[in-house]
């Protein structure tokens, strides 16, 4: 084996299931219902979960939350 071999990472089959503990601006993008008028509304940590399930990184991806609101009605994984 080369060196360069040996500096590799081996490669994974396992995805990761994510539970999204928060239903704030900065994970879904929404207040109260309405959009966010802040740099926080594009709900960065919902996009780069859905993102990294699209590429096969993760399996499932799940949210949770006291103010849940219409993301209840919504199946997300």
């Amino acid at each position: 084996m080369s060196s360069a071999d040996s500096n590799k990472r081996p490669k994974l089959d396992i995805k990761a299931n994510v539970l999204m503990v928060g239903t704030g601006e900065y994970t879904t993008g929404y207040v109260g219902g309405t959009a966010a008028d802040s740099d926080k509304g594009a709900g960065v940590v919902a996009l780069t979960m859905f993102d990294l399930r699209r590429r096969g990184k993760v399996e499932r991806v799940g949210m949770c939350g006291v103010n849940v609101g219409i993301v209840a009605l919504h199946e997300i994984a």
